[in-house]
């Protein structure tokens, strides 16, 4: 299933960003996300460098609900 398509399904969780529409030009494919305010787990890595322990595992229980969530919805994240 394309990912827009799984994007598009009725997924609602508090740690998954979820679309609004999206819509393309001849060049590029526009995503319509929700805000989320305080940025992405990406941006906080690269801008300390390393977790502490309990903070990384605050991440890493988040990421398992998450990831959770889209198998329990027959849906893979790879």
């Amino acid at each position: 299933m394309a990912e827009r398509n799984v994007l598009l399904k009725n997924v609602r969780h508090p740690f998954l960003v979820g679309l609004r529409y999206s819509f393309q030009t001849p060049e590029k494919l526009y995503f319509v996300l929700d805000y989320v305010n305080g940025g992405e787990l990406f941006f906080h890595l690269q801008r300390e460098r390393r977790f502490l322990e309990p903070r990384a595992r605050f991440y890493a229980a988040e990421v398992a609900s998450a990831i959770g969530y889209l198998h329990s919805l027959n849906i893979i994240y790879r």
